[in-house]
């Protein structure tokens, strides 16, 4: 157990990598920028970042990288034994029943049917899950909460949260994960390696689930409810946010002053601003950020990556609230007109300066 946070882990190896972060110690400092770094292996891949070596070679497709790591992680997408090719894509599997569940994302066949809702599925592994959400059945109870699951798979997630423990550490920035696969999704953000692409627009993602959030917005289904107002929304964990707003509750307070959040996201946020914490470091100016979501905004500053486009006259924005704004200027473009001349104004303020060349020339005649 760590004595600063009293978070537990599996093994001494994983409390000692845990433990530099309490301390100051960063005794691995970069000669050419003077960097410091709690662990080698981060000043090792940081070296890289200077020489711009990528001096590991995928034999299979030819892509290069700059540690041997990420090269291993890339390699397991290329599977040697797979026998069984879609002659559709030329993607390659181990079993033809993979081969056979691949081919019906090219027909869209969903042979699958609920009974109950009449929604289809192409495998019946997913109908199965399907069905428990219409009997509310959660099988799988934690022993310490009660919380019910209704895989086994999410019970085991879970019970991780009351341990604490985060057994799988990342070698490059030495942050501790709780699953495998946590570990290999975070792996990515380091190589920026995004395997999950959109085959409508071409953007690309770091994990599955982000795809899948992001191809709803093709379709353009808003199939969750709000049975208060009846706004729509695209995903489940949206409407169960968006619920508090009607009821007002902000379940999660700060400890420090009291302050309550619907979310316990934003209360981990804001649990930062008493701390004065910023655990989000930017390898490219080494400016401190509170979140991921702040880096990830920030590091478009140094891309001049401009990911949120208005569809009506095709500005392009760094963050997605200034899409938001600028989209408001064409939703009340004439909302705000002279009563003399009839001339439409985006902003009330820019009506205010209008009208007063007006009450001038009437003041002249």
């Amino acid at each position: 157990m760590c004595k600063v946070c009293d978070k537990k882990f599996s093994s001494c190896h994983n409390l000692k990598a845990h433990s530099i972060i309490h301390t100051d110690d960063r005794p691995y400092v970069c000669e050419v920028c003077h960097r410091a770094y709690h662990w080698k292996a981060s000043l090792k891949y940081h070296l890289l970042s200077h020489s711009n070596e990528k001096p590991y070679l995928c034999e299979v497709c030819g892509k290069t990288f700059s540690h041997y790591k990420n090269l291993n992680t890339h390699l397991r997408t290329h599977i040697r034994d797979k026998s069984f090719i879609c002659e559709v894509c030329g993607k390659a599997f181990s079993q033809p029943g993979c081969l056979r569940v691949h081919m019906q994302t090219h027909t869209n066949e969903k042979s699958y049917v609920c009974k109950l809702c009449d929604k289809r599925f192409s495998q019946q592994s997913s109908l199965k899950r399907h069905y428990l959400t219409h009997t509310k059945e959660k099988p799988h109870v934690c022993d310490v909460c009660n919380k019910g699951f209704q895989e086994k798979c999410a019970l085991k997630r879970h019970l991780i949260t009351h341990t604490g423990e985060k057994p799988f550490i990342c070698k490059v920035c030495g942050r501790g994960l709780t699953t495998k696969f946590a570990l290999i999704s975070h792996l990515r953000t380091h190589t920026n390696e995004r395997p999950y692409v959109c085959d409508e627009c071409g953007r690309a993602y770091n994990q599955k689930q982000d795809l899948k959030i992001h191809m709803v917005t093709h379709t353009n289904e808003k199939s969750h409810v709000c049975k208060l107002c009846g706004k729509g929304f695209y995903q489940k964990c949206t409407l169960k946010r968006h619920y508090l707003t009607h009821t007002k509750e902000r379940p999660y307070v700060c400890e420090i002053c009291n302050k309550g959040f619907q979310e316990k996201s934003s209360l981990k946020k804001h649990s930062l601003t008493h701390t004065g914490e910023r655990p989000h470091i930017c390898e490219i100016c080494g400016k401190g950020l509170a979140s991921k979501a702040s880096l990830t905004s920030h590091l478009r500053t140094h891309t001049n990556e401009k990911p949120y486009v208005c569809d009506e006259c095709g500005s392009a924005y760094n963050y997605k609230q200034s899409l938001k704004n600028h989209m408001s200027l064409h939703k009340n473009r004439d909302a705000f007109a002279c009563k003399i001349c009839n001339k439409n104004f985006k902003r009330p303020d820019y009506l205010v300066q209008h009208s007063r060349l007006h009450a001038k020339e009437k003041s002249e005649m």
